[in-house]
């Protein structure tokens, strides 16, 4: 399996997989993943030249923020994410990575289950729970990491320069316990 910069083929299979893997409340505009191509990345997961997912990742000095990471439908529990994550790993070896994801704090959500295997996932990957949780866009969401914590003036500091103020003001990160 490899990791590279998405070619432009790649880049609308990944803008098709994302609008099926990602519930529209959760999808950023597709135009803002252009917006700073020094910071903003879209790679392609690929398995023996056979297209399998993507990962969309914000680079921010010695932090790396996995903003969207999905595998192709039939692709999925056959190894490809974990896979991914390893090579993401070792290609930013010594920077922090940071990812988030819907919260298992909400019980009562529809999708809990899928939630908890989600967050299962990426501790057997070795993730960790942040302190920081979070409500974005009205969602609320767990961060976890690899390296070094985050607090939310962190965290702000990343959309603010990865995509701008104003649309860090629309997401309107908040803590929450």
């Amino acid at each position: 399996m490899i990791i590279r910069k998405a070619t432009q083929d790649e880049y609308e299979l990944s803008h098709r997989l994302y609008k099926r893997a990602f519930p529209r409340m959760e999808r950023r505009p597709w135009f803002l993943f252009h917006r700073n191509p020094k910071t903003i990345t879209l790679y392609s997961l690929l398995d023996e030249n056979k297209y399998v997912g993507f990962m969309i990742v914000l680079e921010i000095k010695d932090t790396i923020y996995l903003d969207y990471f999905a595998i192709v439908e039939d692709g999925r529990g056959k190894g490809y994410g974990s896979k991914a994550l390893k090579l993401l790993k070792e290609q930013y070896k010594n920077k922090t990575i940071l990812l988030e994801l819907e919260s298992t704090k909400e019980i009562a959500a529809d999708n809990y289950d899928e939630r908890v295997a989600r967050k299962k996932f990426y501790k057997r990957n070795g993730f960790i729970d942040s302190k920081l949780s979070l409500i974005v866009f009205g969602q609320k969401v767990d961060i976890m990491y690899l390296g070094e914590d985050i607090d939310l003036k962190g965290y702000i500091q990343i959309f603010q320069y990865a995509y701008g103020k104003l649309v860090t003001r629309m997401m309107n990160p908040k803590p929450y316990l």
